[in-house]
């Protein structure tokens, strides 16, 4: 709502300044979540990362009620509340989760509890095909106010732009996933020392959000400084493929840095390129596809290099570790990554250890893949030129 009242508002010229604020509580948020989480759980406990959400919550609502000046227009309209949610969107919405709850089930049972070629884990992937094709029907033909509109995600700057959004937030979300595995197996760092080392991205997001919105103000075009990012993060996600446990400290920095750079442009241009292609009625959907594509790429980069990542080391453990307690080794190598230092024989750990630095590095080339995809779908965006909007 806050980027749909945003937009509403600020000129798009001008509109990126104000949304890279927007931008950095969003990122910033999500990159925090697990380090913090980490942190609250070594010195208060798993709970109190729940009771810390509501004095924000409190916050939110009372700012949202008291502070914000409500800048809507009556309506001449006879419309019920009904029929208004008469028109959400429903069946769309539900195909879309149904998609994406199939493929996550099929990820994190192939290649872990199940082999890949198990009948129910390819049901799951034939059923995350199915609904996704059955949401592009829905969208297409029968949608009256779609989540996805056919018109708008079948041109060629909007469709380019929704995937830069996908396969970009695809790869860094993956990387908040497995880079605190990397510190904290590999390393051997508590969680809040983890969440420490993320502090370059962390900050370079809010640089790269500031100096995007910056940018499209003083330049008025989004095209160029979205390819720049797209090259910076896989020159970052290429770095990561690089990392061992003596990989120099200050180049582990400076690949979190980019990659919290990178992100913080993207998720900005990106986000006012879609603006710069629609009518103003169309802000609040085009908006709301911006979001959807975004948060779809999280889930489904962190669900897609979880199922890597659990393969190949369940792949190397049991071809290299044998005898009566092998699966109880095996076991909990697989499900706490974290204390294996703790609880494994010298032997079995260094092979341990071994199988999590190969499997870390599978993964993170897998999120260079997605970020040379990024770059691709940033090429295909044209024109770029915000002036003559509104």
């Amino acid at each position: 709502m806050t980027t749909v009242i945003n937009a509403d508002l600020v000129p798009i010229r001008e509109r990126g300044k104000f949304q890279s604020y927007g931008n950095i509580a969003f990122t910033v948020g999500s990159i925090l979540g697990a380090p913090l989480g980490g942190f609250l759980t070594d010195t208060l406990g798993w709970r109190s990362c729940f009771y810390l959400n509501l004095p924000f919550l409190l916050i939110t609502i009372y700012v949202a009620s008291k502070l914000m000046t409500n800048y809507n227009l009556e309506e001449n309209t006879t419309e019920t509340i009904r029929e208004r949610l008469n028109r959400i969107d429903y069946a769309g919405a539900t195909t879309v989760v149904i998609a994406v709850i199939c493929f996550l089930v099929a990820t994190s049972l192939g290649g872990n509890i199940k082999p890949w070629s198990d009948p129910i884990v390819l049901g799951f992937f034939a059923g995350a095909i199915l609904f996704t094709l059955l949401f592009c029907v829905i969208e297409a033909k029968f949608a009256l106010h779609p989540l996805m509109p056919w018109h708008i995600i079948t041109s060629r700057t909007p469709f380019a732009c929704a995937m830069v959004n996908l396969w970009c937030l695809m790869a860094t979300s993956a990387v908040i996933y497995i880079t605190p595995l990397f510190f904290q197996a590999l390393l051997g760092l508590s969680p809040s020392l983890a969440g420490i080392y993320f502090t370059p991205k962390v900050i370079f997001v809010c640089i790269g959000s500031i100096y995007a919105g910056q940018y499209m103000s003083r330049t008025g075009e989004f095209r160029k400084i979205t390819i720049a990012a797209a090259i910076l993060s896989m020159i970052a996600m290429f770095g990561y493929t690089s990392w061992t446990p003596e990989t120099n400290k200050l180049f582990m920095f400076v690949c979190l840095a980019a990659d919290g750079l990178a992100m913080g442009i993207v998720i900005t241009a990106i986000l006012i390129g879609l603006h710069s292609c629609v009518a103003h009625s169309e802000m609040a959907t085009i908006t709301s596809m911006s979001y959807l594509f975004r948060s779809v790429g999280g889930v489904i980069g962190v669900s897609l290099t979880s199922a890597i990542f659990q393969g190949v080391v369940k792949h190397i453990l049991v071809q290299q570790i044998k005898g009566p307690d092998a699966e109880l080794y095996i076991e909990i190598a697989r499900k706490s990554m974290t204390e294996v230092r703790n609880l494994l024989p010298p032997d079995i750990l260094d092979v341990v250890l071994d199988s999590y630095q190969v499997a870390l590095r599978y993964t993170y080339a897998s999120c260079a893949i997605m970020s040379c995809l990024t770059l691709f779908s940033s090429l295909l965006i044209q024109g770029g030129d915000l002036h003559t909007r509104k």
